[in-house]
């Protein structure tokens, strides 16, 4: 398991916790609840088949956190949050991935 799966392990589990404790409702609240599952599911994925997929679908899942709150137009807290989270999600899962994706570097 790579640092950034525990990382997207914990922001999985807080999505799906934040709006209980923060103050969010509506589409803002489906929101992190679906994105908490759709993150736990990809970074338990990634972690168990060691394919690349599930890592590019979490960037896309990072990015679309940035974007929610101005597509579904919410704001307050849930925005800040989710912004915040989105940016954490695909800022360490594409370093990792193309970290990984690099070639070897040949040793003599």
């Amino acid at each position: 398991m790579l640092w950034s799966h525990g990382i997207n392990l914990v922001l999985g589990f807080w999505l799906l916790v934040a709006p209980l404790v923060l103050p969010t409702t509506g589409v803002a609240r489906a929101n992190d609840w679906i994105l908490g599952v759709i993150i736990l599911v990809l970074t338990v994925l990634s972690i168990r088949s060691h394919a690349h997929w599930p890592n590019w679908a979490n960037v896309a899942a990072g990015v679309w956190l940035v974007i929610a709150p101005f597509v579904l137009v919410y704001t307050g807290v849930g925005r800040i949050n989710d912004i915040l989270v989105g940016l954490v999600v695909a800022g360490v899962t594409l370093y990792t991935q193309l970290l990984n994706q690099r070639p070897a570097a040949d040793v003599e």
